[in-house]
């Protein structure tokens, strides 16, 4: 009766482990402004300060546009890239009300130049 129980609690933990692991990578940086949520990666490869220029190019919905050092012009940009998570709420007036867009950031680390791509994009239903 003992083993079975130690059985099942190690199968248990087992199951749990990577369960706790996805969900501490889903917490990161938050950022709401008016009606958009702008999600990072708990473990983001940028710092706080590209974070905040990336919410602002994510905001104006344009690319930033930044000139080209002499290193980049002749070894072409060197980029950090990372998936970010922005959710637009009350975009539609019947349920689901909510846009989920998984959008690819990528950022010069030379000239800081900010590019993005639209990955995917969803409605969901949202709290707001």
């Amino acid at each position: 009766m003992k083993r079975i129980i130690i059985t099942a609690l190690m199968l248990l933990l087992c199951i749990a482990m990577p369960l706790t692991a996805y969900a501490n990578d889903i917490a990161g940086n938050v950022y709401e402004i008016d009606d958009r949520t702008i999600q990072f990666k708990s473990n983001s490869a940028f710092t706080e300060e590209e974070q905040l220029k990336i919410v602002n190019v994510l905001i104006e919905d344009e690319n930033e546009i930044a000139p080209y050092n002499l290193v980049c012009s002749l070894f072409s940009h060197k980029y950090t890239s990372e998936i970010i998570t922005t959710t637009t709420h009350n975009v539609r007036s019947s349920a689901p009300k909510c846009l989920l867009e998984k959008i690819n950031v990528s950022v010069c680390s030379r000239c800081g130049y900010t590019e993005k791509e639209h990955i995917s994009s969803s409605y969901i239903n949202c709290h707001q």
